[in-house]
Order: structure tokens, then sequence, then C-alpha cells
């Protein structure tokens, strides 16, 4: 009939095959029904279906296949097909308005006089088309949509499996693959080391492991996990080497030398002015355990933190949460020293929870999933340094004090993030008074509240002492 011919080779096979299933045996009836479905497949138009670009908008909008507009008379009755009252030369859309009066137009273009849509979904009306090419031509529709039903469940479950086998990190990038490991991927003992120490799986022979260990080590996380350590080996040195597990089970110095390198000690801040002692604690460490310790979170999830956030972000909640955590320290436990960077790491974690619900509403559809788990890694986290911190040799007030003041101070910095004016704005004020009071009224009741042992100003490594 003039038609462009758009014929699909494998819908002419289905049609085919659904006339030799689907119509009655006797021979009129099979060659009717055979002739209709091919005739209707070479005469109707079957352009694919546009695809919208990411700001909405279809690219060229044609009309729908006849497999499509059968799809969508499947549910309706044969006899109730009636042609549009435009004159477009479509059927009538099926079902009613809210009222339960019937269509009598294909599209709403139709309806309100702008003319024809180019996206309507309605169904072309040939000539010749009568119940049994129908019923052919949805039967087509039925076993094409089973096929791309099946053939999405088949991508999916691909993707999925993809997506377990496969470990990616933010920083690192994801896991080398080896020769020899096949779809299922890496096994689960290089999947668990490359979740706990990714760098030791991350070579510098290509462009992305070069990338990433130049940024690894040129971070903040680097540079104070570095001063960490020199400042321990000097405490070693300087001081008569290390002691018996039985004074220092961390396995360093005595606890004395780690006073004269700068440790917390509230008599010598209130008696001698050292208010300095409020930031050295966070680079000191107890002994080479406590430092491990502390380096495999600093190094693995603080480096992350970092490339996040921004080194100046990182840098700020990192030593404000670390310097509240020894006041806390000084407050709650005035009478002991303290040492350790994990008044600052709770500051950072107590920070992450801040910033993950700051960006909630930020996330891309597909990350939704790893942003939900996230946040329940997180508050495990939490519940676990608050439940860990009460145990014996742990400061539970720098821990706590530091999870208060990281997640208070990150409301006042990552505030710039959120999408409303009066929202942003809420958030930092709020982020500014609740970190800011909780500095300036622990600082008043340590200088004003807060009893001094003096036995603390005298304090000496047993062998250096007169």
């Amino acid at each position: 009939r003039g038609s462009r011919l758009e014929t699909r080779p494998a819908l002419a096979s289905l049609a085919f095959a659904c006339s030799r299933t689907h119509v009655r045996s006797r021979s009129r009836s099979f060659a009717l029904a055979r002739a209709s479905a091919c005739a209707m497949v070479q005469v109707l138009p079957f352009p694919a279906w546009p695809l919208p670009n990411i700001l909405g908008a279809s690219a060229q909008p044609s009309r729908p296949t006849a497999a499509a507009g059968a799809a969508a008379w499947a549910a309706g009755s044969v006899d109730d097909m009636r042609p549009c009252q435009a004159g477009c030369g479509l059927a009538a859309a099926p079902g009613s308005d809210r009222w339960g009066v019937p269509f009598d137009t294909c599209c709403r273009g139709c309806a309100t006089g702008r003319g024809h849509e180019d996206t309507c979904a309605g169904f072309p009306l040939p000539p010749f088309m009568d119940d049994e090419a129908l019923a052919m031509a949805m039967q087509v529709a039925e076993l094409e949509g089973q096929h791309q039903a099946h053939t999405a469940g088949l991508r999916a479950e691909r993707e999925s499996r993809a997506e377990a086998a496969s470990v990616s990190d933010q920083l690192w990038g994801d896991l080398p693959s080896r020769v020899g490991e096949g779809a299922q991927g890496p096994p689960a003992w290089r999947r668990a080391g490359f979740f706990l120490l990714p760098c030791c799986f991350v070579s510098c022979t290509s462009a992305a492991g070069r990338r990433a260990w130049r940024t690894f080590l040129r971070s903040w996380s680097v540079t104070i996990a570095l001063a960490q350590v020199v400042i321990l080996v000097l405490a070693i040195q300087l001081h008569g080497g290390f002691v018996g597990v039985e004074q220092n089970p961390s396995i360093g110095p005595h606890y004395h030398a780690l006073d004269a390198m700068g440790a917390k000690n509230v008599a010598k801040i209130l008696r001698g002015g050292e208010w300095w002692r409020i930031l050295t604690p966070m680079l000191l460490h107890g002994g080479v355990m406590h430092l491990v310790g502390n380096l495999l979170v600093q190094l693995r999830t603080a480096a992350v933190l970092e490339l996040l956030w921004g080194h100046s972000a990182w840098l700020l909640v990192y030593v404000v949460s670390g310097a509240y955590a020894t006041l806390a320290s000084c407050v709650v436990l005035p009478k002991q020293l303290g040492v350790g960077s994990s008044g600052a790491l709770c500051g950072l974690i107590g920070a992450w929870l801040s910033f993950t619900l700051i960006t909630w509403n930020q996330t891309l559809p597909y990350d939704i999933k790893a942003r939900n788990q996230q946040v329940v890694s997180i508050i495990f986290s939490i519940l676990m340094i608050i439940g860990l911190s009460f145990m014996p040799m742990l400061d539970f007030a720098a821990h706590i004090g530091g999870l208060i003041s990281g997640a208070s101070l990150a409301m006042a910095v990552f505030a710039g993030r959120l999408q409303h004016r009066g929202t942003r704005w809420s958030t930092r004020c709020l982020g500014v008074v609740i970190c800011g009071g909780l500095i300036i009224g622990t600082l008043l009741w340590l200088v004003y509240n807060t009893e001094v042992d003096e036995r603390l100003l005298h304090l000496c490594v047993p062998s250096e002492c007169k």
C-alpha cells in the first residue's frame, strides 16, 4: 500500500510460528491467518522506539510498532476497537475516563485539537485487519514481550554476577584480575585482602596504579602517619628503649617517656601552661601495637575520606576532633596520661555519618544500595567504638568526644552540599553552635572545675629519675 518496507525477519518467523501453533488446523483458516500475519508484518512499519537522552527529550519520535499497539490492545475487547474521531487513522484509545465515558480519540493531542502526537500508542487499523489478524498480532506481541523479558533477566543476572565478582575501591580502583580467574572473579582471600589492605594489591606498572599511589602518598593521612612513626621511634630511642610487656602491653617505651614527648597531662596543662599538649597526643602512641591499630584505620578508611572530602576539610575535621577528644579526656580522666590518634579517627567516623546524611538525596539510583549498606556499616562501627571504649587502657572519653565533635563539625563543613538555601544555612548554624558550644563548655569546665593531681608534675622515666 505504498508503505515503506521495514520488516523484521525474526518477528515474521514468530508470526509464522504462531499461525502454525494457535490457528485452527483447517487449511483455509491456516492460510488466511498466515497470510494476514505476514501481510501485517510487511505492511506495517516496525521502527525502533526512540531512546530518551539524559535531558529527557526524545531524539526523533516515531510511531509505535504494531506489536506494541497489539500489546496495548491485548487487555481490551476486539469489538471495542473504534476509529479516532479526529480522523488521524488510528484506533481510539482503549478504556474510559474517571466518569466511565469511553475514549473517542487515540491521544491527548487529538482530543484537545492540537493534532496527532507522534508518541501516541494508538493502534493503526488497516482495511484488511480482521479478528484473526488482530489475534495473530497480539500473539506476536506477547511472544516478543516474553523474549525481551527473558533477555533482560539474563542481562541483569550477568550484571549482578559480575558485580558480585568484582571488588572496587574509591581510591585504589578495581582489584586487578589474574590469569586463570573465571567468571566467578578473584578468590575470597584476595577479596578480603583487597578490602583490608588494597595498597598491597595495586602495582605501579599501570597508569591507574601510579595515579592511585601518587594520590595516596600525597595525602595528609600518609604524612601524619609518617610523623607518628618517627615520633614513636624517637621516644623509644631517647628514653631507654622497650620495656617489658608487664609495664607496657603495647610493646613500647615506658609511659613516663611519653609524658616527656607531649602526652596529655592535666597538671602540666593547667599549672605549667603547656596548652600545646592539647594537640600533641594525637601524634603519640603507647607502643607498636597501638600505632599499628590506628594506622590501619588511618591509612585505609581515613585516606578514602580525604579523597572524598578534600584535603582541607579532612585536616580540619581530624585536628579539631583530636583536640576536643583530648579536652574531653582531660575533664573526665584528669589523673591519667593520654596518647593516641583514636580520638581524631573517631571524629572522622562521626563526620562520615553526617556527610552521608547530608548528601543522602544526591545518590545516583544505582548507588542507593551501596549507600544504605554504607550507613549500616558506619552505625555498626560507631556502636563497636562505643562498646570497646570501656575496656581497660582505652580512653572512652576521647573516643566519644571525638565522635560527637566530628559529627557536629561536619554539619558546618559540609552544609554547603545541601540543595536548599534555608536548609543549608540552618544546618551550618546548628553545627557551629553544637561544636563551638562543646569546645567552649568543656574548656571552661577544665579550667574552673577540674582537680589537679600534683604528682603528675614530677613524672620521669625510672632509669632517668634522680
